[in-house]
């Protein structure tokens, strides 16, 4: 009976509730759980289940209005930070493990996140704006399953979107978006399954797109897009394999494939109106694609074992095709 009343009567440090018709509700089952709500403005609404386990910490911070933030924690030592500024922001977070981590900063308005972790030892952080460079319609989803992963979203501008998706053992992926240069409508999409790996995004000003697949080990990936209405997708295939794509300009495409072991692709594009497509299959080949210009295109595919290509192209409308295979 002392084990069932204990369990049911949680601890509960702190609630307070300011300005009209906020709503708070916390439930906790098990032991040593603390949770904290602090919401000041009208019409902000938050949530918090707590159970199955012990020693699990909640905050909430709600400044405005009609902000919404929900969490769910059911396992040991989990920890989750939530601090909303502005209006009708969204918040999701669900942990379910040990020691798992979870951070959301959202200031702006209309901005959603959504996070889920299971495992052990997983962080996730989600940053949607600043005070002096807010986030306005902004959607951040991460999810992990492992030990010992993290993911990194840091988001401006107005109306971004990123989606990470990470499985396995101490993988990161991050991105980031109009940090240093106003914009918006850029897309993140990351998944990565196995260990070790990491993919990275970095977009600034308008409607650029990246999408990076990683299934393996020890594999990387990183985009860097500067510009309008870019397109980077990169997919890799087994372990050792690196990627890395710049693109400084307008209407730039490029699509990397590897599929193997210990294979290196990159490629630079600035200008408008480029193509590099670049294919590798096999172990320890090597391409290099730079085009400084506009309407260049290249096409590159090796298969087998230690072949290298590198090209540039400079000026306007070249053409490049390399094949080599064993």
């Amino acid at each position: 009976m002392k084990n069932v009343i204990f369990n049911a009567t949680a601890l509960l440090v702190g609630m307070f509730v300011v300005a009209q018709q906020n709503k708070s509700e916390i439930n906790q089952h098990g032991i040593d759980h603390v949770a904290i709500v602090m919401q000041s403005g009208d019409t902000n609404h938050s949530l918090l289940n707590q159970s199955a386990g012990e020693g699990n910490y909640a905050s909430i911070l709600q400044v405005g209005a009609s902000n919404s933030s929900q969490g769910n924690q059911s396992g040991e030592d989990n920890y989750a930070i939530v601090i909303q500024v502005g209006t009708s922001n969204e918040n999701d977070i669900y942990q379910m493990g040990t020691r798992n981590s979870g951070f959301v900063i959202q200031n702006g308005r209309s901005n959603s996140v959504g996070m889920e972790q299971h495992g052990m030892d997983n962080q996730a952080n989600s940053n949607q704006g600043e005070s002096f460079a807010q986030s306005t319609g902004g959607l951040i989803w991460q999810n992990q399953v492992g030990n010992d992963n993290l993911l990194e979203a840091n988001m401006y501008g107005a109306n971004n979107y990123v989606s990470q998706e990470q499985t396995g053992m101490e993988n990161l992926a991050a991105g980031e978006q109009n940090h240093f240069r106003p914009g918006g409508y850029n897309e993140i999409d990351q998944a990565q399954t196995g260990d070790h790996n990491i993919a990275e995004a970095y977009q600034e000003i308008s409607y650029n797109r990246v999408f990076q697949i990683q299934e393996g080990n020890l594999n990387s990936a990183t985009v860097f897009q500067e510009g309008e209405a870019q397109s980077a997708i990169q997919h890799q295939e087994g372990d050792g394999n690196d990627a890395y794509a710049g693109q400084n300009g307008n209407n730039n495409e490029l699509f990397h494939q590897q599929n193997g072991e210990n294979n290196l692709v990159g490629a630079f594009q600035y200008g408008s109106y480029n193509l590099s497509s670049l294919h590798q299959h096999g172990l320890k080949n090597t391409s290099w694609d730079s085009q400084i210009g506009d309407y260049n295109k290249t096409l590159v595919i090796q298969m087998g074992t230690a072949h290298h290509s590198e090209i540039l192209q400079n000026q306007n409308g070249n053409a490049a095709t390399v094949i080599q295979m064993d």
